[in-house]
């Protein structure tokens, strides 16, 4: 008998989906991505917004400390 998610048949639309993100990440860099949605949203970076903010911001928005 298979143990964990072997031997499991997921549905077509799972698959389809995850297949779908796979190509996706394989053509486009999370840098591409997000750039290609502020062009397509016509949001311009300037000044600050273009600097990362430090990882203490986003652990106090997590809760964590």
């Amino acid at each position: 008998m298979p143990s964990g998610s072997e031997g499991q048949k997921r549905p077509a639309g799972v698959v389809g989906m995850q297949e779908a993100l796979q190509r996706r990440r394989s053509r486009e860099t999370p840098l591409e991505t997000a750039a290609r949605l502020r062009a397509e949203l016509g949001i311009e970076l300037r000044g600050r917004a273009r600097n990362t903010l430090p990882p203490s911001v986003y652990d106090e928005l997590s809760g964590e400390d």
